[in-house]
């Protein structure tokens, strides 16, 4: 009995709509209406490069969030990328009750982000927070940074929550590619005597990688 193509497509359009419409869908609509003296209660009209030219010359706070964003960007991408990596190899271990941290560590990914945001604004409060509680009784510190409130201090923080959030996800995808390396490939290189470094940069690491399929 021959299966039907369309079946598995069925599966994905689901998530394939969703990613049209809130995803690719507005960056778009936002590169089309950069180009036009728009307003949601009446015409567009075509304006060329004048929004860019307005931007770049007159709104001074336009380099402020630029910079913030690059700010972001370089603390979130590599650092989600980095931990979520490592916690895959931790949990990828043969150690009872492993199945445990799989779920904690993924737990964030599924918890509302109204209530990590509840949680995390109270470990960074300035007054009755708990880092800077810490900050005042065990380090003797009596004017800790507001960590919220300090732009220095803000931006590296909300990149640091969503590291939180996100850890989890990026840790399944990781924790994928590392159970389909053949564990015999990994007995083979302790047994040659490669250290666990060793076993994880020269072993590990690279088969993990994406493979050119073979045609």
């Amino acid at each position: 009995m021959h299966s039907k193509w369309y079946v598995p497509l069925l599966f994905v359009i689901p998530a394939l709509t969703g990613l049209l419409v809130f995803r690719i869908g507005p960056i778009f609509f936002s590169m089309i209406i950069g180009f036009t003296d728009w307003s949601p209660f009446g015409e567009a009209h075509f304006v060329g490069l004048e929004n860019f030219q307005f931007l770049f010359e007159s709104d001074s706070e336009f380099y402020e969030i630029l910079k913030n964003t690059l700010i972001y960007s370089g603390v979130f991408v590599p650092g989600v990328m980095l931990l979520a990596l490592i916690l895959a190899v931790v949990v990828n271990q043969k150690l009872k009750g492993i199945e445990f941290f799989r779920v904690l560590f993924f737990t964030p990914v599924i918890t509302s982000t109204v209530a990590i945001g509840i949680v995390w604004s109270w470990i960074f409060g300035t007054d009755l927070g708990a880092i800077n509680y810490i900050l005042r009784s065990v380090l003797n510190i009596s004017d800790p940074p507001a960590w919220l409130r300090e732009s220095e201090y803000a931006i590296f923080v909300v990149a640091g929550v969503y590291i939180f959030k996100r850890i989890g996800y990026y840790m399944i995808i990781f924790l994928a590619g590392l159970q389909d390396i053949p564990r015999s490939l990994i007995e083979a290189a302790s047994i040659d005597g490669a250290k666990k470094w060793q076993v994880f940069r020269d072993v590990t690491l690279p088969l993990s990688l994406p493979r050119p399929s073979s045609s």
